[in-house]
Parts: C-alpha cells; sequence; structure tokens
C-alpha cells in the first residue's frame, strides 16, 4: 500500500484560509471543519457529499464527522449541491491539501475517474459510499444492502401474504438511482421464481410521481387493491399510504402489505459511519490492501 500523507491541523488551517482569500472555494460550500489536532496519527479526511439537502445524505454525513471524531480525524465536508464539477474541484483540493482520506458519495460516477484515480496515485485513500461499477482503482466501497433488504421484504410476503394456489398482484416502486435498481433487480430475481406472481414496476423520480402512478393504477383496475406494494424508498412511502388512503384502502397490518413504510428509521447510520471508520484504520494500519473489488455492506 501506498505511504499515506499527514498534515498538521495548523497547517490545514493556513491551506484553507489561503483557499478562501484566493477564491478557491466560490465555487463549493463548506460545512465543517473538525481540526481536533493530536488525533490518531493525525489522519486528515475530506467528505464530499452530493447535497446535504437531502435528510439521507446529511445523515450519514453527520454521522460519520461524530465517528471520525470519535477517533481522533480531523475532517473537512463538503457539499457538492448536485453538481458534479464542483465535487471534482473539491477532491482536487483535497489532493492539494494532501488529506489522507478521501470520502465520497458521488454525484456523477463517471465524472471522478480521473481526479480519484489521481487521488489513488497520490497514495490517498478513496473511500466511495455507493454502487461498486468497477471506475476507481483501488477505492473502498460501503453500502447499505439494498440487495438485502429485498430479499427481507420478498421472505416476509412470501411466508404471511404469498397465496400459492391464486394469482398474485404486486407493485414495484423503485427510485430511479443506483439503490433503487439493486433494489428492484434483487426483487424481481426472487419474484421471477414464481410463475403465479405478476408485478408492474415503476421507477419514480420523487415521491409525487410515486402518488401519481399508483393513482393511476388504481383507478385502472376499479381501486382493487393488488396483494402487496413494494418499496425502497422512505420517501414514497408516505405519498404511497395517501393514494391508497385516498382510494379508501386498508393495508398492512389488517390487509395488503406495503413494504418500505418505515424504511428510513431503520437505517442505521451510526453503525454505517463505524464500518467506514473501522476500514480507514485498518487501510492506514496495512491489514486491509485496497484492490477496487471490495464492497462493505451495512444491513437494514
Amino acid at each position: 500500500m501506498k505511504k499515506t500523507k499527514s498534515i498538521t491541523s495548523f497547517l490545514l488551517a493556513v491551506i484553507l484560509s489561503l483557499a478562501t482569500f484566493i477564491g478557491f472555494t466560490s465555487s463549493m460550500t463548506v460545512k465543517n471543519v473538525h481540526a481536533d489536532g493530536g488525533g490518531q496519527n493525525n489522519v486528515v479526511v475530506g467528505i464530499s457529499m452530493p447535497s446535504l439537502q437531502s435528510d439521507y445524505v446529511n445523515n450519514i454525513s453527520t454521522n460519520l464527522q461524530a465517528s471520525f471524531r470519535n477517533r481522533g480525524f480531523t475532517t473537512m465536508v463538503y457539499d457538492a449541491n448536485n453538481n458534479a464539477e464542483d465535487q471534482v474541484n473539491q477532491i482536487r483540493a483535497f489532493i492539494d491539501q494532501a488529506v489522507n482520506v478521501i470520502v465520497v458519495m458521488p454525484v456523477d460516477e463517471y465524472a471522478l475517474v480521473e481526479v480519484l484515480t489521481r487521488a489513488n496515485d497520490e497514495g490517498i485513500i478513496v473511500i466511495v459510499i455507493g454502487e461498486n461499477k468497477g471506475l476507481y482503482p483501488c477505492a473502498t466501497y460501503v453500502n447499505f444492502n439494498y440487495a438485502g433488504n429485498a430479499e427481507k421484504d420478498a421472505e416476509n410476503f412470501l411466508t404471511n401474504y404469498y397465496k400459492p394456489d391464486d394469482d398474485n398482484i404486486v407493485l414495484i416502486f423503485a427510485c430511479n438511482n443506483d439503490h433503487g435498481k439493486i433494489y428492484l433487480q434483487a426483487l424481481k430475481d426472487i419474484l421471477d421464481e414464481y410463475s403465479n406472481i405478476q408485478y408492474e414496476t415503476f421507477l419514480v423520480n420523487n415521491p409525487e410521481e410515486a402518488k401519481l402512478y399508483l393513482n393511476e393504477w388504481l383507478n385502472n383496475h376499479d381501486n382493487n387493491l393488488p396483494d402487496a406494494i413494494f418499496n425502497c424508498c422512505s420517501a414514497n412511502a408516505q405519498k404511497i399510504i395517501d393514494a391508497l388512503e385516498e382510494a379508501g384502502s386498508i393495508f398492512a397490518p389488517d390487509g395488503m402489505p406495503v413494504y418500505g413504510a418505515d424504511t428510513d428509521s431503520s437505517y442505521d447510520y451510526e453503525a454505517f459511519a463505524d464500518l467506514i471508520a473501522d476500514l480507514i484504520e485498518k487501510i492506514l494500519s496495512g491489514e486491509i490492501v485496497p484492490t477496487g473489488d471490495e464492497t462493505y455492506y451495512v444491513d437494514f
């Protein structure tokens, strides 16, 4: 493993002040800087998140900062505001500031190939939050286990609601992103094993779309309910429930199950952050040598 760089809190403060003075940070939002000093080996971690306006992203960021602070790491957090170019510039800033570790949740995975390759060449540890598409050499990937969540939901349906001697109609709502597509594919792989399960899938970009699609489906089926609704995005759950209630429907626990209604509350953000902190320590110690092939998951 390449030797990582270290930087003192004083030098870090000087660099950040200089960057601000010359207007370097004018295109990015710096949300938090924790220069705790005297931390474990003076480990400096740069965190770049796609948008802290998202509760999901903000919860990850907040827990990362808390976990890193507990390990004595110095952390810098940049908000890319869903701008891929800004995120590239943020990572360039981390490289120029000689951080030891970059933790990034990509806005656009493909836009980061060159800059994260450069980070690796500079000996910087790269932790990517998201799906491993094989784009970044020697990065380590961390993600929530969306496929495992689909398997858990499917097992619950098959055990408690599946009708082996009748047709089963289910609807699947998945966010139109990597997480949603992972959940959707894992669920389809399981349901495809049952010839009497018919499903319709909806890739949605926002909660209002979920409600719109469900309203249309209910209208087209005389407000008859499906046998289950699978949903991997908690943001959609309330709109799905709203549509059902407006149609006068009864759903779980008294009737049809709606999966994903409590998904957000089941995210273990603390465990997720602690896993990343553990990986950083193990990579720094040489216990783990990243190859770009590993993905570490946290279950729901």
